[in-house]
């Protein structure tokens, strides 16, 4: 939001306190009051984060606000894939100005190696340009939940249960996901963190550069050695988050807004759109759907070693490589061998819209399933692992949004994960609702085919005949790879009367939840 358009929203705040008889709007942004009626929608894998956002909604609060308190949430309550010490990618739609910003916080190694933490000074960030509401207000719901307990969500029991053998590896970290008796945490069991709730405290009170203040930079290196991980305080201190222009996308008269690097999934998603469209893939035979998914995902990941510099920033422009003559180049190429990253599936995201047309799309990652396997002593943070290094210390950071910036009108969000694969989860959902106008949970519903590890995922109701015909070999398997999706569609705009035009779902492979905030 410009600063115009800030100033115009306080003076007219400021006159409604002054003469509340002659306010039209009594839901004035920045006021905590409840909403009447469509308050907007909120969908993430973590059911603990939705109900906070939806809250937020409910109570007047922007996009941003909902984001913002539901990331920190998250980094209470799914600390297996989000956390303080971590990092992500967002994408923020403004109905006011319409226009669109990128976020980019991802978790990659300084030059001691190590991962800086990132989370609240972005969400500080984020706040500062969108926000609505207090910082105190939005960061509250996760400190409460650290210090008095959260009921555990089926969502992070089975990341406890999957990860066993890994959080067995660090007593401390082993002991706070243990009850009394030694068991792992199961879902509905209350679970507390009294020693994030601190820090998070410094945070609601100091803002979110709490943690990059010297005095905390210094304590957070230290504990992070006794974990066995080298930080340089220095590192913590001058680490940034930063807002950059996404990469666009014409989609009829709106764009499809995409990540930029250091996110690899942005130009791996706009790549495999263009080549997508370029073959009318929506109207095209399922048989001949999962080809052409199963090329274009493939050339799209096969693109990143070309395009991914040794600093994980690209050697051209991003706009350049998802223009139509690159990716034209790209469909006459023969087909390149199966390759894989080796980046890690584990990742969660969330995407939320508000009534005045406002949208958040984020997605955030510790590198790995419970970042190193470490906790940092006395802080209660895990700590995040370092990108896998055939990454070139890009991270693959998977949101969109489609909107028109002539009229203003979002019309959908996404986030998905699913480490090299969530770019081709996201392309696959976007498609149906976007070219195939299917409402969010259908899109969602929809078996979905992606590259993962140098091998074919085709989900039941896939037809991979022509795929295994044209990738004879390779190794098709019939299950999911964990790549999970939010979004939400709104085909006239998140910001109509109408709230039942806006269908928001969260991933049926998954344990997330959407709700309409009304």
């Amino acid at each position: 939001m410009g600063r115009k358009a800030r100033l115009r929203g306080a003076f007219a705040a400021g006159a409604c306190s002054l003469l509340l008889a002659g306010c039209a709007d009594d839901q004035q942004a920045g006021l905590l009051v409840s909403v009447e009626g469509f308050a907007g929608v909120v969908a993430a894998d973590e059911p603990n984060a939705t109900v906070v956002g939806r809250d937020v909604l409910g109570n007047n609060g922007s996009a941003a606000d909902a984001a913002v308190a539901m990331a920190m949430t998250m980094a209470v309550t799914l600390p297996s894939r989000v956390g303080l010490g971590g990092g992500g990618a967002c994408l923020v739609w403004s109905d006011e100005d319409g226009l669109a910003d990128a976020l980019l916080f991802p978790p990659v190694r300084a030059a001691d190696g190590a991962v800086p933490p990132l989370l609240t000074r972005a969400m500080a960030l984020l706040h500062a340009r969108y926000g609505t509401l207090r910082w105190e207000e939005l960061v509250a719901p996760a400190e409460n939940f650290a210090r008095f307990g959260f009921i555990t969500s089926r969502a992070f029991a089975r990341d406890v249960a999957a990860a066993q053998s890994r959080l067995a590896g660090d007593p401390q970290l082993a002991a706070l996901f243990q009850d009394e008796s030694g068991d792992w945490i199961e879902e509905g069991r209350r679970l507390r963190n009294p020693e994030l709730s601190s820090v998070l405290g410094g945070v609601r009170a100091q803002g979110g550069g709490h943690l990059h203040r010297p005095s905390f930079a210094r304590r957070y290196a230290d504990a992070a050695a006794q974990a066995g991980v080298a930080m340089n305080p220095a590192e913590i201190r001058d680490a940034r988050a930063e807002f950059l222009a996404p990469v666009e996308i014409p989609v009829g008269d709106s764009l499809l807004l995409l990540p930029p690097p250091r996110s690899s999934a942005g130009v791996a998603a706009g790549q495999m759109w263009r080549m997508l469209q370029q073959a009318n893939w929506i109207d095209a035979a399922p048989a001949r759907q999962a080809r052409l998914t199963a090329e274009a995902g493939l050339k799209a990941l096969a693109a990143r070693r070309v395009w991914i510099g040794p600093d994980g920033l690209p050697i051209a422009d991003p706009q350049v490589l998802v223009s139509g003559d690159s990716v034209r180049e790209m469909v006459s190429a023969p087909l390149p061998p199966a390759t894989s990253s080796a980046a890690p599936p584990f990742a969660a995201g969330f995407v939320t819209g508000d009534r005045r047309g406002n949208a958040v799309a984020c997605s955030f990652t510790l590198n790995d399933l419970f970042g190193r396997g470490r906790l940092a002593d006395g802080l209660g943070l895990v700590l995040p692992a370092a990108p896998v290094e055939a990454s070139n210390n890009s991270v693959p950071l998977a949101v969109a949004l489609i909107a028109d910036p002539e009229t203003g009108r979002l019309d959908e969000a996404v986030s998905a994960s699913g480490g090299e694969a969530a770019f081709q989860h996201l392309v696959q959902v976007l498609q149906r609702m976007t070219e195939g106008q299917a409402e969010a949970r259908a899109a969602l519903d929809a078996p979905r085919l992606v590259w993962q590890g140098g091998r074919i995922l085709a989900e039941p109701g896939i037809e991979a005949a022509e795929v295994t015909g044209t990738f004879g070999g390779v190794p098709l398997l019939r299950q999911s790879d964990g790549g999970l999706v939010n979004a939400f569609s709104c085909p006239m705009g998140l910001r109509q009367d109408d709230e039942a035009a806006c269908t928001v779902a969260t991933d049926p492979r998954g344990l997330g939840l959407a709700e309409r905030a009304q």
